[in-house]
């Protein structure tokens, strides 16, 4: 059964953040964001160690932290992605929890 949650504009950064990264962190899901374009993404994804390549894993940040946007390994792609937090619409889990043993 997959799991939704969707924001508005009752939730705050850090309440969105929490939000998405406990989730990305356990499965992977599409987050259905506003690009600063202003169209419209989804894109699949997760921060789930065991669905990113061992290379990309270690550390090789070269931009200062942005705690308003947050960086996940995009699945379709098979690189790294970011998005603003705030435009952030949904989430959505994709991938069976079974998933996550594999």
């Amino acid at each position: 059964m997959s799991h939704v949650v969707v924001f508005d504009s009752s939730w705050s950064t850090d309440q969105r953040r929490d939000t998405l990264v406990d989730m990305l962190r356990g499965h992977i899901c599409e987050v259905t964001f506003t690009k600063v374009d202003g169209t419209e993404r989804v894109m699949p994804c997760t921060l789930d160690s065991r669905h990113i390549p061992p290379k990309v894993t270690e550390s090789t940040r070269t931009k200062p932290l942005n705690p308003s946007v947050l960086s996940v390994w995009c699945t379709d792609k098979e690189s790294w992605r970011s998005f603003k937090i705030d435009n952030v619409k949904s989430i959505k889990q994709v991938a069976p929890d079974f998933m996550r043993y594999i």
